[in-house]
């Protein structure tokens, strides 16, 4: 099981069984979104580097891991949360609901992917401003919540994104993940065993 290192609000935990579809779909959802950042941008950098490598296994040992199963897995950012997906064929359940649980409480956030986060984010920063579809609606969050966060992008902005640190984004998403959240598994399994074993896997 995952080493506990930091006090946290136990994540609401709900299984649904999904008889016919042979896959399995984890989803953690962390209190910790844009709203929250006091950095444009760190949520956003957060919620991706999560499947960038944990205290376990590096980025490329992490993604391996998960293809030699079928699997895949993927850290996210919205304006309410941070989280993880994780998708899987129905019979790997147990390995689905372990690697969600070891990115939610392992994250590294290692200073080179979190660089090469940021410059992502800030490259899709660069293509956007050339879409006047997106640049209007923009314009008018700017307008309409400025300065909330709710007003900028996802993003940040490019000076922010430069400046952002590994121990910025543990520390963020040790904020988030002391709030708690929620984490949903469905698939086509029995829903006892899925339910004990993601019981211990997020055990406060």
């Amino acid at each position: 099981m995952p080493e506990r290192t930091t006090a946290r609000e136990a994540p609401a935990l709900r299984v649904r069984q999904v008889p016919g579809a042979p896959v399995v779909v984890v989803r953690v959802a962390l209190a910790g979104g844009a709203r929250r950042e006091s950095i444009p941008g760190l949520a956003l950098v957060t919620g991706r580097s999560l499947d960038e490598g944990t205290r376990r296994r590096d980025y490329r040992q992490l993604a391996a891991a998960a293809e030699a199963l079928g699997m895949n897995a993927c850290g996210y950012c919205a304006f309410e949360q941070i989280g993880i997906t994780v998708d899987a064929l129905a019979a790997d359940w147990r390995a689905a609901i372990d690697l969600a649980a070891e990115m939610t409480f392992e994250p590294a956030f290692p200073e080179e992917r979190i660089a090469f986060v940021a410059r992502q984010a800030a490259a899709e920063l660069e293509a956007q401003a050339d879409d006047a579809e997106v640049a209007t609606a923009r314009a008018f969050a700017d307008l309409l919540y400025a300065p909330h966060p709710k007003g900028r992008p996802l993003q940040g902005d490019a000076a922010s994104l430069a400046r952002l640190t590994g121990e910025q984004c543990a520390a963020f998403h040790a904020a988030s993940l002391a709030r708690g959240g929620v984490v949903v598994v469905a698939g086509d399994f029995d829903e006892e065993p899925v339910r004990s074993h993601l019981a211990a896997a997020f055990a406060a």
